[in-house]
């Protein structure tokens, strides 16, 4: 396994070859803060908007991450 990003000069070494294929799509991605704690739970819902998902990082912070269609619609993606 090369786990040394997407121009991974030891998967070159190693003859791996790779594919790149644009999804054209469009992220907001944020660190956030709660009132409570969020005791290591994940949450995602999927709306109309699009899919939203908060995943827990460590010192209680929370990585907040929506894909919002109506964005993407806008931006032509």
């Amino acid at each position: 396994m090369a786990a040394d990003g997407s121009r991974s000069s030891l998967g070159a070494r190693c003859g791996i070859s790779w594919q790149q294929q644009p999804y054209e799509q469009l992220a907001i991605i944020a660190n956030v803060s709660t009132a409570l704690p969020h005791e290591g739970r994940a949450f995602e819902r999927f709306t109309e908007h699009g899919p939203l998902a908060m995943l827990p990082m460590s010192q209680g912070a929370l990585f907040a991450g929506v894909v919002p269609s109506a964005v993407a619609a806008r931006r032509g993606a």
